[in-house]
């Protein structure tokens, strides 16, 4: 359903510019939704449930069609992620395993049983037949999937890695993670870079920005630290403003970047010049992940309610190409444009006060175990 259907006029314009698309309704699943991920050459979408069944959906404004389902999980899947290197998909389980399937043939390639010893909540793909890991207890692992082995196991964590990312190069990993901290790791000497300090704030998503030399990391507390590649050991700077946390953080262009919230709202935001652009779309429930379809034409999201959202997004990029058309225009040129594609300005946001609540942290590494499952602020402990 248009989130707008039953709203009236003056908030209808109030949130004009990246309406959900009236040609895809919203994809709905039998059992609660968990995660999904896009295919990055075609319209395609992977969907994990609550029941450990991955569900796959071809989607454009003419149809949507499910053109395949695995059971190989006993619990929820809680990572799914399609391989650019190979026709293969990857997905991570609370059940502690790995599977890896064969797209070709839609058959199981591999199932790796009890791969780590907590749940699994993230997956990230590095080069040809790499795979990394991250649990609930703060672990990370590097797979050989030519060895069907972990080649490197890394615990510098307390708490549940959220996101995984590493550099153009692949030679930096970085984890961000429940116990609100920043981990850092060489690839190429395999030893660790350095671990931040430890934030009173979970940290929950991150983005690479500025041709490699900005990182971004959105926390549960709403705000966004900032960190100068190669310092990773403190923030440089804090970017406040969301009302709620701050889920879901993917590039628009290399000086802004568009973020999902637990408040519901999609906002394009300005690093450096820090700036709210405004806010360009919104859906009823808190965001948990949001991703670009391959073209992105499509901006898609997930929500706690468990569907998927699809909201035609062709009007941003359009709009930006053509500014860009005159390369001499100068940089305000270029602000005053992004300012006026039809979206909300942020100052006509009323942000409600939210009441931060602190939590206790042990910051003693020798003491990893008494995070696991004690956390009320991890999102998968209900699942």
């Amino acid at each position: 359903m248009n989130i707008f259907e039953e709203e009236s006029d003056s908030d209808n314009e109030a949130y004009e510019g990246l309406v959900e698309s009236r040609h895809i309704p919203n994809t709905s699943f039998d059992d609660p939704l968990i995660c999904f991920n896009l295919h990055h050459e075609q319209n395609l979408v992977a969907a994990g449930l609550v029941t450990g069944k991955i569900k796959m959906i071809q989607f454009s404004k003419d149809e949507q069609k499910e053109v395949a389902e695995f059971n190989y999980h006993k619990e929820s899947c809680r990572s799914v992620l399609f391989s650019h290197q190979e026709n293969i998909l990857y997905t991570g389980s609370k059940d502690r395993s790995i599977c890896v399937y064969d797209l070709e043939n839609f058959s199981q390639a591999m199932f790796i049983e009890d791969a780590h010893d907590d749940a699994i909540n993230c997956l990230y793909e590095i080069g040809k037949n790499r795979l990394i890991s991250g649990d609930d207890g703060g672990v990370i692992k590097i797979w050989d999937l030519r060895q069907e082995k972990a080649i490197k196991t890394i615990e510098e964590n307390d708490d549940y890695i959220t996101a995984l990312k590493t550099d153009s190069a692949e030679t930096t990993l970085l984890a961000t993670s429940g116990d609100g901290s920043l981990t850092s790791y060489n690839l190429l000497k395999n030893e660790l870079i350095t671990v931040s300090e430890i934030y009173d704030d979970d940290l929950l998503s991150m983005e690479i920005i500025k041709d490699g030399s900005v990182l971004l990391c959105g926390t549960m507390s709403g705000a966004m630290l900032i960190f100068k590649w190669e310092f990773f050991g403190d923030k440089t700077d804090l970017f406040p403003g969301h009302q709620q946390a701050v889920t879901s953080i993917i590039p628009f262009d290399q000086d802004s970047v568009i973020t999902g919230s637990e408040d519901g709202f999609i906002r394009l935001i300005g690093i450096y010049p820090n700036k709210f652009y405004g806010i360009i779309g919104q859906q009823n429930e808190a965001i948990d992940n949001l991703e670009f379809s391959h073209d992105k034409s499509y901006l898609v999201s997930s929500s706690s309610y468990g569907e998927l959202q699809y909201f035609d997004a062709l009007f941003l990029f359009d709009d930006n190409e053509d500014g860009n058309e005159n390369e001499n225009q100068n940089e305000n040129e270029n602000e005053n444009e992004k300012s006026t594609m039809g979206i909300k300005n942020m100052n006509q946001e009323q942000p409600k006060k939210r009441k931060k609540k602190k939590k206790k942290r042990n910051k003693n590494k020798n003491k990893k175990n008494n995070f696991i499952g004690k956390n009320q602020n991890n999102f998968f402990d209900k699942l």
